[in-house]
Protein backbone atom coordinates (compact mmCIF):
# COMPACT_ATOMS: atom_id res chain seq x y z
CA UNK A 1 0.00 0.00 0.00
CA UNK A 2 1.23 3.49 -0.85
CA UNK A 3 -0.14 6.92 0.11
CA UNK A 4 1.10 10.24 -1.30
CA UNK A 5 -0.10 13.66 -0.12
CA UNK A 6 0.39 15.53 -3.38
CA UNK A 7 -0.84 18.82 -1.91
CA UNK A 8 -1.51 18.55 1.87
CA UNK A 9 -5.12 19.43 2.61
CA UNK A 10 -6.08 19.35 -1.09
CA UNK A 11 -4.88 16.32 -3.09
CA UNK A 12 -4.12 12.78 -1.86
CA UNK A 13 -3.26 9.64 -3.84
CA UNK A 14 -3.64 6.10 -2.42
CA UNK A 15 -2.66 2.89 -4.21
CA UNK A 16 -2.39 -0.79 -3.35
CA UNK A 17 -1.71 -4.25 -4.81
CA UNK A 18 -2.46 -7.79 -3.58
CA UNK A 19 -1.74 -11.25 -5.06
CA UNK A 20 -3.32 -14.54 -3.88
CA UNK A 21 -3.02 -18.26 -4.59
CA UNK A 22 -6.23 -20.16 -3.75
CA UNK A 23 -6.68 -23.92 -3.48
CA UNK A 24 -10.08 -25.50 -2.76
CA UNK A 25 -10.33 -29.24 -2.05
CA UNK A 26 -13.36 -31.33 -1.08
CA UNK A 27 -14.27 -34.93 -0.34
CA UNK A 28 -17.25 -36.55 -2.02
CA UNK A 29 -20.58 -35.35 -0.60
CA UNK A 30 -23.23 -38.07 -0.20
CA UNK A 31 -26.95 -38.13 0.57
CA UNK A 32 -27.84 -39.65 2.92
CA UNK A 33 -24.59 -39.67 4.90
CA UNK A 34 -25.58 -42.79 6.87
CA UNK A 35 -28.55 -44.70 8.28
CA UNK A 36 -28.95 -46.76 11.44
CA UNK A 37 -31.52 -48.83 13.30
CA UNK A 38 -32.14 -49.04 17.07
CA UNK A 39 -33.57 -52.27 18.47
CA UNK A 40 -33.70 -53.03 22.20
CA UNK A 41 -31.56 -49.94 22.78
CA UNK A 42 -28.85 -51.34 20.49
CA UNK A 43 -27.79 -49.20 17.52
CA UNK A 44 -26.84 -50.94 14.29
CA UNK A 45 -25.45 -48.98 11.32
CA UNK A 46 -26.85 -49.87 7.89
CA UNK A 47 -24.06 -51.25 5.70
CA UNK A 48 -23.88 -51.10 1.90
CA UNK A 49 -26.10 -48.04 2.03
CA UNK A 50 -27.31 -46.84 -1.37
CA UNK A 51 -26.35 -43.16 -1.55
CA UNK A 52 -26.37 -40.56 -4.28
CA UNK A 53 -23.22 -38.48 -4.87
CA UNK A 54 -24.13 -34.79 -4.69
CA UNK A 55 -20.60 -33.50 -5.35
CA UNK A 56 -17.60 -35.60 -6.40
CA UNK A 57 -14.21 -35.16 -4.70
CA UNK A 58 -12.12 -32.50 -6.43
CA UNK A 59 -9.24 -30.01 -6.12
CA UNK A 60 -9.29 -26.55 -7.74
CA UNK A 61 -6.45 -24.00 -7.90
CA UNK A 62 -6.69 -20.32 -8.82
CA UNK A 63 -4.43 -17.26 -8.95
CA UNK A 64 -6.04 -13.86 -8.34
CA UNK A 65 -4.94 -10.28 -7.75
CA UNK A 66 -6.39 -6.95 -6.66
CA UNK A 67 -5.16 -3.42 -7.41
CA UNK A 68 -6.65 -0.05 -6.47
CA UNK A 69 -6.00 3.67 -6.94
CA UNK A 70 -7.89 6.46 -5.12
CA UNK A 71 -7.54 10.15 -5.93
CA UNK A 72 -9.03 12.44 -3.26
CA UNK A 73 -9.59 16.19 -3.68
CA UNK A 74 -10.77 18.59 -0.95
CA UNK A 75 -11.93 21.85 -2.59
CA UNK A 76 -12.94 23.28 0.84
CA UNK A 77 -12.73 22.18 4.46
CA UNK A 78 -16.29 20.76 4.27
CA UNK A 79 -16.20 19.13 0.82
CA UNK A 80 -14.48 16.09 -0.64
CA UNK A 81 -14.45 14.52 -4.11
CA UNK A 82 -12.96 11.03 -4.49
CA UNK A 83 -12.42 8.95 -7.64
CA UNK A 84 -11.71 5.27 -7.02
CA UNK A 85 -10.47 2.82 -9.65
CA UNK A 86 -9.89 -0.84 -8.83
CA UNK A 87 -9.27 -4.22 -10.41
CA UNK A 88 -10.00 -7.01 -7.95
CA UNK A 89 -11.45 -10.46 -7.37
CA UNK A 90 -13.74 -12.42 -5.05
CA UNK A 91 -13.33 -16.16 -4.46
CA UNK A 92 -16.45 -18.29 -4.31
CA UNK A 93 -17.75 -18.99 -0.80
CA UNK A 94 -18.24 -22.50 0.63
CA UNK A 95 -22.02 -22.09 0.24
CA UNK A 96 -21.73 -21.00 -3.41
CA UNK A 97 -19.63 -24.09 -4.16
CA UNK A 98 -21.39 -26.79 -2.14
CA UNK A 99 -24.91 -25.75 -1.11
CA UNK A 100 -27.77 -28.17 -1.76
CA UNK A 101 -31.16 -26.77 -0.76
CA UNK A 102 -34.14 -29.03 -1.47
CA UNK A 103 -37.32 -27.67 0.09
CA UNK A 104 -40.72 -26.81 -1.37
CA UNK A 105 -40.03 -25.39 -4.82
CA UNK A 106 -36.96 -25.71 -7.08
CA UNK A 107 -33.57 -26.97 -5.89
CA UNK A 108 -30.74 -24.49 -5.23
CA UNK A 109 -27.38 -26.11 -5.94
CA UNK A 110 -23.75 -25.01 -5.63
CA UNK A 111 -20.91 -25.52 -8.09
CA UNK A 112 -17.43 -26.69 -6.95
CA UNK A 113 -15.91 -25.54 -10.28
CA UNK A 114 -16.60 -21.83 -9.81
CA UNK A 115 -13.79 -19.46 -10.79
CA UNK A 116 -13.09 -16.31 -8.74
CA UNK A 117 -15.01 -13.22 -9.81
CA UNK A 118 -12.75 -10.64 -11.44
CA UNK A 119 -13.70 -7.10 -12.32
CA UNK A 120 -12.93 -3.45 -12.88
CA UNK A 121 -14.65 -1.05 -10.49
CA UNK A 122 -15.09 2.72 -10.66
CA UNK A 123 -16.74 4.96 -8.09
CA UNK A 124 -17.11 8.75 -7.95
CA UNK A 125 -17.98 10.14 -4.52
CA UNK A 126 -18.96 13.62 -3.36
CA UNK A 127 -19.28 14.41 0.36
CA UNK A 128 -20.46 17.64 1.99
CA UNK A 129 -20.37 17.85 5.77
CA UNK A 130 -20.43 20.34 8.61
CA UNK A 131 -21.51 20.25 12.25
CA UNK A 132 -25.24 19.75 11.52
CA UNK A 133 -25.52 18.46 7.96
CA UNK A 134 -23.91 15.67 5.97
CA UNK A 135 -24.64 14.69 2.36
CA UNK A 136 -22.97 11.91 0.40
CA UNK A 137 -23.48 10.86 -3.22
CA UNK A 138 -21.89 7.91 -5.06
CA UNK A 139 -22.05 6.97 -8.73
CA UNK A 140 -20.53 3.65 -9.78
CA UNK A 141 -19.87 1.53 -12.85
CA UNK A 142 -18.56 -2.02 -12.38
CA UNK A 143 -17.55 -4.42 -15.16
CA UNK A 144 -17.18 -8.04 -13.99
CA UNK A 145 -15.80 -11.20 -15.56
CA UNK A 146 -16.86 -14.62 -14.26
CA UNK A 147 -19.59 -13.12 -12.05
CA UNK A 148 -20.90 -15.74 -9.59
CA UNK A 149 -24.68 -15.92 -9.51
CA UNK A 150 -27.63 -18.33 -9.68
CA UNK A 151 -29.23 -19.22 -12.97
CA UNK A 152 -31.98 -21.61 -13.95
CA UNK A 153 -30.19 -24.61 -15.44
CA UNK A 154 -29.36 -28.31 -15.12
CA UNK A 155 -27.85 -30.06 -12.09
CA UNK A 156 -26.18 -33.44 -12.72
CA UNK A 157 -25.44 -36.02 -10.02
CA UNK A 158 -24.87 -39.78 -9.58
CA UNK A 159 -27.88 -41.56 -8.08
CA UNK A 160 -27.92 -44.54 -5.69
CA UNK A 161 -27.64 -47.08 -8.56
CA UNK A 162 -24.59 -45.36 -10.05
CA UNK A 163 -26.43 -43.76 -12.97
CA UNK A 164 -25.94 -40.14 -13.99
CA UNK A 165 -29.13 -38.07 -13.54
CA UNK A 166 -29.87 -34.49 -14.64
CA UNK A 167 -32.56 -32.30 -13.07
CA UNK A 168 -33.75 -28.70 -13.42
CA UNK A 169 -32.47 -26.43 -10.61
CA UNK A 170 -31.10 -22.99 -9.81
CA UNK A 171 -27.35 -23.55 -10.12
CA UNK A 172 -24.44 -21.24 -9.26
CA UNK A 173 -22.50 -20.39 -12.42
CA UNK A 174 -19.89 -17.95 -13.71
CA UNK A 175 -21.22 -15.30 -16.12
CA UNK A 176 -18.46 -14.24 -18.49
CA UNK A 177 -19.34 -10.53 -18.71
CA UNK A 178 -21.61 -8.46 -16.47
CA UNK A 179 -22.14 -4.70 -16.10
CA UNK A 180 -23.43 -2.90 -13.00
CA UNK A 181 -24.45 0.76 -13.06
CA UNK A 182 -25.93 2.61 -10.12
CA UNK A 183 -25.99 5.41 -7.60
CA UNK A 184 -26.57 5.97 -3.88
CA UNK A 185 -27.57 9.13 -2.01
CA UNK A 186 -27.46 9.67 1.75
CA UNK A 187 -28.24 12.67 3.94
CA UNK A 188 -28.22 13.35 7.67
CA UNK A 189 -29.52 16.66 9.08
CA UNK A 190 -29.33 17.58 12.77
CA UNK A 191 -32.21 20.07 12.82
CA UNK A 192 -31.62 21.11 16.44
CA UNK A 193 -30.51 19.54 19.70
CA UNK A 194 -33.56 17.26 19.78
CA UNK A 195 -34.68 16.53 16.21
CA UNK A 196 -32.79 14.98 13.30
CA UNK A 197 -33.61 13.67 9.85
CA UNK A 198 -31.92 10.80 8.01
CA UNK A 199 -32.59 9.50 4.50
CA UNK A 200 -30.96 7.40 1.81
CA UNK A 201 -31.83 5.98 -1.60
CA UNK A 202 -30.08 3.61 -4.01
CA UNK A 203 -30.52 2.14 -7.47
CA UNK A 204 -28.67 -0.62 -9.36
CA UNK A 205 -29.01 -1.63 -13.00
CA UNK A 206 -27.28 -4.91 -13.90
CA UNK A 207 -27.00 -6.80 -17.20
CA UNK A 208 -25.54 -10.04 -18.50
CA UNK A 209 -23.74 -8.57 -21.53
CA UNK A 210 -23.36 -11.77 -23.55
CA UNK A 211 -26.98 -12.86 -23.08
CA UNK A 212 -28.31 -9.26 -23.17
CA UNK A 213 -30.54 -10.03 -20.20
CA UNK A 214 -31.08 -8.86 -16.64
CA UNK A 215 -29.04 -10.41 -13.85
CA UNK A 216 -30.82 -12.26 -10.99
CA UNK A 217 -31.04 -11.14 -7.35
CA UNK A 218 -30.79 -7.41 -8.09
CA UNK A 219 -32.70 -5.17 -5.65
CA UNK A 220 -35.14 -2.55 -6.95
CA UNK A 221 -34.69 1.15 -6.38
CA UNK A 222 -35.19 1.51 -2.64
CA UNK A 223 -34.62 3.80 0.30
CA UNK A 224 -35.14 4.64 3.94
CA UNK A 225 -36.11 7.82 5.80
CA UNK A 226 -36.49 8.50 9.50
CA UNK A 227 -37.48 11.48 11.65
CA UNK A 228 -35.83 11.14 15.05
CA UNK A 229 -36.29 12.73 18.47
CA UNK A 230 -33.85 12.61 21.38
CA UNK A 231 -34.54 14.56 24.58
CA UNK A 232 -32.09 15.66 27.24
CA UNK A 233 -33.74 13.09 29.52
CA UNK A 234 -32.63 10.37 27.04
CA UNK A 235 -36.17 9.69 25.84
CA UNK A 236 -35.92 8.81 22.16
CA UNK A 237 -38.41 8.19 19.36
CA UNK A 238 -38.25 7.51 15.63
CA UNK A 239 -40.83 7.51 12.85
CA UNK A 240 -39.45 5.83 9.74
CA UNK A 241 -40.44 4.74 6.25
CA UNK A 242 -38.86 1.91 4.27
CA UNK A 243 -39.74 1.84 0.57
CA UNK A 244 -38.97 -0.05 -2.63
CA UNK A 245 -40.03 0.52 -6.22
CA UNK A 246 -41.47 -2.07 -8.60
CA UNK A 247 -38.81 -4.46 -9.89
CA UNK A 248 -39.46 -5.62 -13.46
CA UNK A 249 -35.81 -6.00 -14.49
CA UNK A 250 -35.66 -9.70 -13.65
CA UNK A 251 -33.82 -12.80 -14.85
CA UNK A 252 -35.36 -16.02 -16.18
CA UNK A 253 -37.11 -17.90 -13.36
CA UNK A 254 -37.53 -14.83 -11.13
CA UNK A 255 -40.82 -13.16 -10.27
CA UNK A 256 -41.45 -9.41 -10.61
CA UNK A 257 -42.41 -7.63 -7.39
CA UNK A 258 -44.61 -4.59 -6.81
CA UNK A 259 -43.41 -1.47 -5.02
CA UNK A 260 -44.27 -0.86 -1.38
CA UNK A 261 -43.73 1.49 1.53
CA UNK A 262 -43.64 0.40 5.18
CA UNK A 263 -44.02 2.77 8.15
CA UNK A 264 -42.53 2.05 11.59
CA UNK A 265 -42.62 3.80 14.96
CA UNK A 266 -40.45 3.13 17.98
CA UNK A 267 -39.85 4.76 21.37
CA UNK A 268 -37.21 4.04 23.99
CA UNK A 269 -36.18 5.36 27.37
CA UNK A 270 -32.76 6.10 28.72
CA UNK A 271 -31.19 4.05 31.48
CA UNK A 272 -33.35 4.18 34.64
CA UNK A 273 -31.33 3.69 37.82
CA UNK A 274 -32.73 1.12 40.27
CA UNK A 275 -30.34 0.92 43.22
CA UNK A 276 -27.49 -1.22 41.84
CA UNK A 277 -29.18 -2.01 38.51
CA UNK A 278 -30.42 -0.21 35.40
CA UNK A 279 -33.69 -0.54 33.50
CA UNK A 280 -34.40 0.47 29.89
CA UNK A 281 -37.78 0.30 28.09
CA UNK A 282 -38.50 -0.12 24.38
CA UNK A 283 -41.84 -0.06 22.54
CA UNK A 284 -42.97 0.30 18.97
CA UNK A 285 -44.94 -0.81 15.95
CA UNK A 286 -43.40 -2.27 12.78
CA UNK A 287 -45.46 -2.02 9.57
CA UNK A 288 -48.04 0.30 11.18
CA UNK A 289 -50.64 -0.02 8.42
CA UNK A 290 -50.23 -3.81 8.05
CA UNK A 291 -49.16 -3.46 4.42
CA UNK A 292 -49.06 -6.71 2.44
CA UNK A 293 -45.83 -6.88 0.43
CA UNK A 294 -43.09 -9.20 -0.85
CA UNK A 295 -39.45 -8.20 -0.65
CA UNK A 296 -37.78 -8.82 -4.03
CA UNK A 297 -34.85 -10.55 -2.30
CA UNK A 298 -37.08 -12.46 0.12
CA UNK A 299 -35.85 -15.81 1.43
CA UNK A 300 -39.36 -17.10 2.22
CA UNK A 301 -40.09 -20.51 0.74
CA UNK A 302 -42.99 -22.91 0.24
CA UNK A 303 -46.45 -21.50 0.92
CA UNK A 304 -45.08 -18.23 2.40
CA UNK A 305 -45.70 -15.53 -0.20
CA UNK A 306 -45.69 -12.32 1.90
CA UNK A 307 -43.45 -10.72 4.50
CA UNK A 308 -44.67 -10.43 8.15
CA UNK A 309 -47.45 -7.94 8.82
CA UNK A 310 -47.96 -5.51 11.68
CA UNK A 311 -45.80 -6.21 14.73
CA UNK A 312 -46.41 -4.50 18.09
CA UNK A 313 -43.68 -4.99 20.66
CA UNK A 314 -42.64 -4.04 24.17
CA UNK A 315 -39.18 -4.89 25.50
CA UNK A 316 -37.50 -4.43 28.87
CA UNK A 317 -33.73 -4.44 29.30
CA UNK A 318 -32.48 -4.92 32.86
CA UNK A 319 -28.82 -5.06 33.76
CA UNK A 320 -26.32 -4.26 36.46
Amino acid sequence: HYSWKIDPGKWTLNAGLRLDYIQTANDSAFSPLYQYKVKNDVRTNVTNLARRVLFAASIHEDMAYAADVDLVYNPTAHQQIALSLANSYRAASIEERFKFIELAGPKHVGNPNLKPEKGTFTNLNYTLSDNKFRFKADIFANYLNDLITEQSGTYTYINATGSTVSEQAFVNVNISKALFLGAELEGNWQINNEFSLFANASYTHARDIDANSSLPQIPPMSGFASYNYQSKEQIGASFSALWAATQNEIATGETATAGHIIYNLNVHSGNIDLNNSQLQLFAGVDNIFNTAYLDHLSTTRGILKLEPGRNIYLKVKWGW
